[in-house]
């Protein structure tokens, strides 16, 4: 027997049409499937509305709302990390576009690749004799700076870059920190 329009009348939260009742209540004397489907739901929707409403375990509301302050700073967290990898990636893109630019420039400019090599071998020499002759001006400075100038003022200079650094620290905490999200 099809029982397909009738059980889906059954469930409905809809009222029924005339017709369609009167079909159902036919098909209900008739049919015992359809008759017992409907005797359970009308069982089960009787346990459902006459069941006590239970409350809620002590202590819930604040377990909840330390909860959602957790959340609301791991939520933050990940913001600030995935807005962290976004600005990475995008210096990295224009960073790896631009090196690639700088690359075909320079491929373009030479007529043979042994040209290009020794090019390189000799910019690349360049480079670290530049590098050395750094090396060698600081280690100079801070070989003799610190004796020509007076100790007062390295403290001094120490002091106020410990307080910028301070106030730095703190004006990232001010930054970071939720402004709306205050647990109790």
């Amino acid at each position: 027997m099809n029982h397909q329009p009738f059980e889906a009348w059954l469930f409905t939260e809809e009222p029924l049409e005339q017709e369609q009742n009167q079909k159902l209540k036919t098909h209900l004397e008739e049919c015992a499937h359809c008759s017992q489907l409907e005797k359970a739901s009308r069982a089960m929707e009787h346990r459902l509305r006459s069941a006590p409403m239970m409350a809620p375990a002590p202590g819930f509301t604040q377990r909840w709302q330390a909860q959602l302050a957790t959340r609301k700073q791991q939520a933050l967290a990940a913001r600030q990390r995935m807005i962290t990898w976004i600005v990475l990636g995008i210096f990295g893109g224009a960073s790896l576009a631009l090196l690639g630019y700088l690359g075909v420039q320079q491929l373009t400019a030479f007529t043979s690749f042994e040209q290009f090599l020794f090019s390189l071998g000799r910019n690349l020499s360049q480079v670290i004799a530049e590098m050395n002759d750094w090396r060698e001006i600081l280690s100079n400075i801070f070989r003799y700076l610190p004796f020509t100038i007076p100790t007062p003022i390295w403290f001094l200079a120490g002091t106020n870059i410990a307080v910028l650094c301070l106030v730095w620290f703190y004006s990232l905490w001010r930054i970071a920190s939720p402004k709306g999200a205050k647990s109790k």
